[in-house]
Order: C-alpha cells, then structure tokens, then sequence
C-alpha cells in the first residue's frame, strides 16, 4: 500500500519509514491520544478479516476499485481540496 500511496503522490518510497512508536510510548503518560493509540497499537499488529456474506446475499456483489485507482483519486481530491 505504501509504494502505491507513494506513486500517487509522486514521492520515493525511500521517504517511508516505520511509525516511531516508542515516541508515542515516551508521550503516553502526558498525551491522552498517546495513551490511546497505544491502547489500539494491536489493530497495526494482527490482521483483522470481517465477513460480509450476508451483506452480499442482501444486495448482491459489491463493487471493487482497485487500489491504485483508488488512491490515485484520493490523492487527487486532496490536493484540490486539503493544499489550498
């Protein structure tokens, strides 16, 4: 996801680099979002797989845009509508 995150934005994925959290453990006894993110580190670490069987039995396939297009879009929407 990062290499096409990068591509859409134009960037090197050499620029990438893994979420310093032993910055928010330093910052978790004085930040309240620290504490909480900790609280939720184990949603980064363990791969979560939800069932949408019924859903599809109710209103038939879902849709998919592949991920590229799908970045690629929202990365266009955000320099037309966050960079001003």
């Amino acid at each position: 996801m990062a290499d096409a995150i990068c591509r859409a934005a134009g960037i090197s994925t050499r620029r990438v680099y893994a979420f310093p959290w032993w910055c928010v453990r330093l910052a978790a006894p004085f930040v309240e979002m620290c504490r909480e993110m900790l609280e939720m580190r184990y949603l980064w670490k363990t791969p979560v797989e939800l069932d949408n069987s019924k859903l599809c039995a109710f209103i038939g396939a879902e849709p998919h845009t592949p991920l590229e297009e799908a970045i690629t879009r929202s990365h266009s929407w955000s320099q037309g509508t966050l960079c001003r």
